[in-house]
């Protein structure tokens, strides 16, 4: 898909399924350039025995803020504690 340092691809994968076919699966994360927008990108590419081609891409975009209070609301907590030692000042 999108060749670009700042991409996170989360999976890709590609099988044969048959030995004249190929299919090509592709998940990439990137934030906008802004940092306001995070964006999911969907990519499948398919090659047929008849020479037949067929791409898809689908980007799914969502503001940072809304993504971090669905995770706050939805996600597993886990918590870490530690006791902080009192600066004796004076």
């Amino acid at each position: 898909m999108i060749n670009n340092p700042d991409t996170w691809v989360l999976r890709r994968t590609i099988r044969r399924p048959a030995p004249a076919t190929l299919h090509s699966r592709e998940v990439e994360l990137r934030m906008t350039d802004d940092g306001r927008y995070v964006t999911l990108s969907r990519y499948v590419e398919r090659y047929g025995e008849a020479g037949t081609a067929s791409c898809v891409v689908r980007h799914h975009r969502v503001p940072v803020a809304q993504m971090i209070r669905w995770m706050v609301s939805h996600g597993v907590v886990e918590e870490e504690t530690s006791e902080l030692q009192s600066l004796g000042v004076g």
